[in-house]
C-alpha cells in the first residue's frame, strides 16, 4: 500500500511531517485484511467508518511540527546542535 506523506526541512533537519488521510473504502478494507481482521469484524469495529468513507469522504491531510529539534536550531546559533 502506498501513501502520501511529505516532510518539510530546513537545513537538513525535519521541523514538519504529514500525510493525506486514507479516503478510500476499499484500501481501508484492505489494509484491515493485512492485519488480519475479518469483513464481519471489520463491519463490527469500523462499520461506522467504512460506511462514512462509502459516503464519499473527501480527501484530507495535516502536517505537525517537530519541536524536539528546534531548541537546538535556533537562529542564535552558527550550529544545530543534535
Amino acid at each position: 500500500m502506498l501513501c502520501y506523506r511529505y516532510d518539510l526541512v530546513l537545513n537538513g533537519f525535519e521541523v514538519a511531517g504529514g500525510s493525506i488521510r486514507l479516503h478510500d473504502p476499499a484500501v481501508q478494507e484492505k489494509g484491515l485484511r493485512r492485519h488480519g481482521i475479518t469483513p464481519e469484524e471489520a463491519k463490527q469495529k469500523f462499520g461506522f467508518l467504512l460506511q462514512a468513507l462509502r459516503f464519499g469522504a473527501p480527501p484530507h491531510g495535516g502536517i505537525a511540527l517537530g519541536w524536539t529539534g528546534s531548541p537546538s536550531c535556533s537562529p542564535e546559533r552558527s550550529r544545530c546542535a543534535t
